[in-house]
């Protein structure tokens, strides 16, 4: 007659290893066969005020103080957060603008790599003209190696032809397998060249669409190499 029930649920999915300690008797909170936690750990107890310290490794401790009425219960939502760790994150390009967790952490424009303070499995979104907007999970698992994110160059679609037809295409310096007229997909910033024999290479200026889904025309002419048989 003189005991209540004192329920602590928890708000979303504890960690595997989360203890509780209740007026000084620590308990394991309770999990199914399979090791996971269970959604709520429900205990008797005496009426009136109860101590109750909720621990979990990489977490923030809960506690609090609770009032069990005799032949009551008493249902308390229970939510850890994670602990604060500092994470060193570089990015390519350094220029990029970082958001954390949807909120601008800094501008376009920014150098050298930043340090984060994180409370929970952060999401970072990284944007910079000419490159594939890109997120990515940092997690305090990252905290002593730090991590990095590498932003991918916008690909577009190039149409490429040349005079004489059928010039090789080379890109960066390897041979794309293509010849004259091609369409090929590429970054701004490669390089590409237009080859054929007895004829100088010609490079040609990869310009970015004002529209991403435009093809874009592009054309090189090769001079012929004198006295080239």
């Amino acid at each position: 007659l003189t005991s209540g029930d004192l329920v602590l649920q928890a708000e979303g999915t504890l960690p595997a290893g989360t203890q509780v300690t209740l007026d000084g008797q620590a308990r394991d909170w309770p999990t199914f066969k399979s090791g996971k936690p269970r959604a709520a750990l429900e205990v008797r107890v005496p009426g009136g005020r109860h101590v109750v310290e909720i621990t979990a490794p990489g977490y923030v401790p809960w506690s609090a103080e609770l009032n069990v009425d005799a032949r009551g219960k008493l249902v308390e939502e229970v939510s850890l957060a994670r602990q604060a760790v500092k994470v060193k994150v570089s990015f390519m390009p350094e220029a990029a603008q970082v958001k954390v967790d949807g909120k601008v952490l800094r501008e376009a424009g920014g150098a050298g790599p930043l340090e984060l303070e994180i409370s929970a499995d952060a999401e970072l979104e990284l944007s910079a003209p000419g490159y594939v907007t890109q997120k990515a999970r940092v997690s305090p698992a990252d905290a002593e190696k730090g991590t990095s994110v590498e932003l991918k160059p916008v690909r577009h679609a190039y149409a490429l032809t040349s005079e004489p037809l059928g010039a090789a295409v080379f890109v960066d310096g390897k041979d794309a397998g293509k010849v004259t007229p091609a369409v090929l997909k590429l970054s701004v910033g490669q390089k590409v060249e237009l080859r054929a024999p007895c004829h100088d290479a010609a490079t040609v200026v990869l310009t970015a669409p004002a529209d991403p889904e435009e093809l874009v025309q592009l054309a090189g002419t090769l001079a012929r190499q004198p006295n080239c048989k």
